[in-house]
């Protein structure tokens, strides 16, 4: 819960109550905005430039590890919003473990 504390002062509001409809919303954004970004290759996306952005991304993939053995549901959103964040505003470091996970 600490993770999604800090997230909320980011801008990125994760419910600790998620529950599987929460999930169902988010990965149903998620393919709405791939499939209308017209992304032809994820490496043509920019650069992540604002600093809050990459600072939520280090949560959120700090996030992930922290929920995988705990939060099923909690886990995959995390991931969900990370790919948003990316496709959104830019690659970052971060960014790949998203993609990887997504696909996964």
């Amino acid at each position: 819960e600490t993770c999604l504390s800090v997230l909320r002062t980011l801008g990125v509001e994760i419910s600790p109550n998620a529950n599987a409809e929460s999930l169902l919303t988010e990965a149903i954004s998620v393919k709405e905005i791939i499939r209308n970004s017209h992304i032809h290759n994820l490496l043509d996306l920019p650069k992540m430039e604002d600093f809050d952005k990459m600072a939520a991304m280090t949560f959120l993939n700090t996030a992930v590890l922290c929920s995988y053995e705990t939060n099923e549901i909690i886990f995959s959103i995390v991931i969900c919003r990370t790919v948003k964040m990316s496709i959104q505003h830019g690659l970052c470091s971060t960014s790949a473990v998203a993609f990887s996970l997504y696909g996964a």
